[in-house]
């Protein structure tokens, strides 16, 4: 009488462990082999065909009383593509599969690869300062292959900028600004600016300040140098703005004629070449560039009911991945927060998902990004580290009828240093469209703008007559170059009243908003602020109602930036009403007239601040917290410097 057990070698040319408890478990690892059967001594290469295996073990299991392991032994995985899984790769409801670190091992899921041979360039090229002839190094890629970061020996290396200035504010203004249109948006530039760079039309990037508080980084097309103009092209739904916050400030990135300090470079992905002034000789140094937008990416189908479930991924560390060029974006992403909608993890149409134990450093865009359907998954215990944007994204759809991003748990997470990729204003966690949400015991550090923000749309914009600035009229919102503005939002009209005389109010629209009934609690903030303005530690605007912020602290340096206003301790921007805030802590500078800025209707009761000496009963409360949250497992990496005396 055959057993399972005798059916599934039969069936199968596997080898697994397989026992009483019913565990099967398969290895993989970088030294494997596809063609080996997946046992901890013949490891398979390849985390799709991992999959693959286990998609053929689901088919023949007769139970789902079954633990489902993929192991992934220590090493470095060079990834070609972004490893996909479906509804059929889900888990069980009692037992999720698992894709995990084999015991103390510390497998690398790499989006990159590293660049070789390089050459010093020893002679004349047109644009390129005398002085950095011998100097620059240069080496040869695959021609379309454009990437925007590159790193030696893990340490980012800087992209050649034109003005060697890091504050903003600092940088010049375009000479005159014109409409967007289907064919971008036309900049005239000083006189002499744009030298040399119509060789690279359509790889120079503009970083643009349009307010104190957003950038676009857009690609430059149509470069003619005789006149000084060129057209700005991107899907990024913000442009300079008719009002009082017009700022305008911008930076030219990428051109090998802008390198002049060490460690810049610069990428020719027309002819294939990278150029990179080391701050010294090349010798074994790795140096490495991101090739991936994405590492995982979870991809359901809600429409069908075929959803990506029961999967759990632990102890597993993401490197090096990049961001796609403004122009390049898909029109069906949610960009509401006018940055790039991507993360390491891309998690759409899922629910029951838990991420635990994994390392994210150096993405170009996000951690963890948690698209429209996506509930009941927990972000837990993880390290996040020089992000392009912020550390997790949610999004859901549109203000409408469709509730769909909630019931997720972002918890005892380690951010640092954000917005290293060029989006300045991302925020640790950002949520839009996304409610009843557990965001607690997180450490957030080094942030360049907010920490933990919470944002939906603002019920005035759909109304007609406030549609002064879109060429689409038909969209409320910002506009991105060619004037469409239905990405910002992505309104569900469907939904809403189809009756064109009907006024939206304040009070009516929020049953279309759904970041509702989150719940902010415990988090530490530390060095927020430290690039833009218009913000805080805790920022909402246009919300829904039910938001709870309780027992949070945050501190903040006096930082000095050139033209910086508007530093608030939490802020609760327009309309963002229906929120409770209480006990929350602030020691560090803030605007002493609007310390707690509050443009809706929200209750506040016993939110401390003072500056420069410490508040009353701060150091026993931060003691507490960290307590609770080492009692709770504590954090993943090294803390700020700041917290060490409370550990011990």
């Amino acid at each position: 009488m055959f057993t399972l057990f005798k059916i599934l070698l039969f069936i199968l040319p596997l080898s697994f462990t397989y026992s009483q408890s019913r565990v099967i478990n398969v290895f993989v690892s970088p030294k494997g082999n596809d063609k080996n059967s997946g046992s901890i001594d013949k490891p398979l290469f390849s985390l799709e065909k991992a999959r693959d295996k286990v998609r053929i073990i689901k088919k023949n299991l007769k139970s789902e009383d079954v633990q489902i392991n993929i192991y992934l032994r220590g090493g470095e995985y060079f990834l070609d593509s972004t490893f996909c899984l479906f509804s059929e790769d889900s888990g069980f409801d009692k037992f999720p599969i698992v894709y995990s670190a084999y015991k103390n091992e510390k497998p690398i899921l790499i989006g990159g690869k590293y660049i070789t041979n390089w050459k010093l360039l020893d002679k004349h090229l047109e644009g390129v300062k005398p002085e950095m002839i011998g100097k620059i190094y240069y080496a040869k890629v695959n021609p379309g292959w454009h990437f925007h970061f590159l790193y030696l020996n893990d340490k980012p290396q800087k992209l050649a900028r034109k003005y060697n200035e890091d504050e903003w504010f600092k940088w010049p203004k375009p000479i005159k600004i014109g409409e967007v249109s289907k064919d971008g948006q036309l900049l005239q530039f000083k006189e002499r600016e744009l030298d040399y760079l119509s060789k690279y039309d359509g790889q120079i990037e503009i970083d643009l300040m349009p307010v104190n508080f957003w950038n676009t980084i857009s690609v430059l097309k149509g470069i003619d140098e005789n006149k000084s103009v060129a057209y700005r092209h991107s899907k990024n739904p913000t442009t300079f703005w008719k009002d009082s916050f017009l700022e305008g400030n911008y930076n030219l990135l990428n051109s090998v004629t802008f390198i002049d300090e060490p460690g810049e470079w610069a990428i020719d992905s027309k002819e294939g070449i990278v150029y990179y002034y080391p701050e010294k000789v090349i010798s074994d140094d790795k140096i490495l560039a991101p090739k991936l937008y994405r590492i995982i990416h979870l991809k359901g189908d809600e429409k069908n009911n075929l959803f990506v479930k029961n999967i759990k991924f632990e102890g597993i560390e993401f490197r090096y991945t990049d961001r796609m060029a403004e122009d390049l974006w898909p029109d069906e992403w949610i960009k509401r927060q006018a940055e790039l909608p991507d993360g390491m993890i891309y998690i759409e149409d899922a629910k029951d998902i838990e991420i635990t134990k994994c390392k994210f450093l150096h993405s170009g865009s996000y951690g963890v990004d948690l698209e429209k359907y996506s509930q009941n998954i927990k972000i837990i215990h993880n390290e996040m580290g020089f992000l392009g944007c912020g550390g997790v994204l949610l999004q859901g759809y549109g203000p409408g009828l469709k509730d769909v991003n909630k019931n997720n748990i972002i918890s005892r997470n380690n951010f640092y240093h954000t917005g290293m990729g060029g989006y300045k204003h991302s925020a640790a966690i950002t949520l839009y469209q996304s409610g009843s949400n557990e965001i607690s015991y997180n450490i957030i550090s080094h942030i360049p703008y907010v920490g933990i923000q919470i944002c939906s749309a603002n019920w005035d914009a759909y109304n007609k007559s406030e549609y002064d600035q879109n060429v689409d009229k038909n969209e409320p919102g910002g506009v991105d170059s060619y004037g469409n503005a239905k990405a910002q939002y992505f309104t569900r009209w469907e939904d809403l009243p189809q009756d064109k005389n009907y006024k939206f109010t304040r009070e009516n629209f929020k049953i279309y908003l759904h970041t509702t009934n989150n719940k902010v609690h415990h988090n530490i903030i530390i060095d927020y602020l430290e690039k833009l303005s218009d913000g805080a530690p805790l920022y909402s605007w246009s919300s829904g109602m039910g938001n709870l912020y309780y027992e949070n602290i945050m501190k903040r340096r006096d930082i000095k930036i050139t033209g910086q206003k508007w530093i608030f301790g939490i802020y609760m921007d327009d309309y963002a009403d229906g929120a409770v805030l209480f006990n929350n802590i602030i020691w560090g500078y803030a605007d002493p007239d609007n310390i707690f800025h509050n443009k809706g209707l929200n209750m506040w009761s016993n939110n401390i601040h003072s500056f420069p000496d410490k508040p009353e009963g701060y150091d026993e409360k931060m003691k507490k917290l960290i307590d609770d949250g080492l009692k709770k497992g504590g954090w993943l990496g090294e803390l700020p410097e700041e917290l060490n005396s409370y550990l011990r």
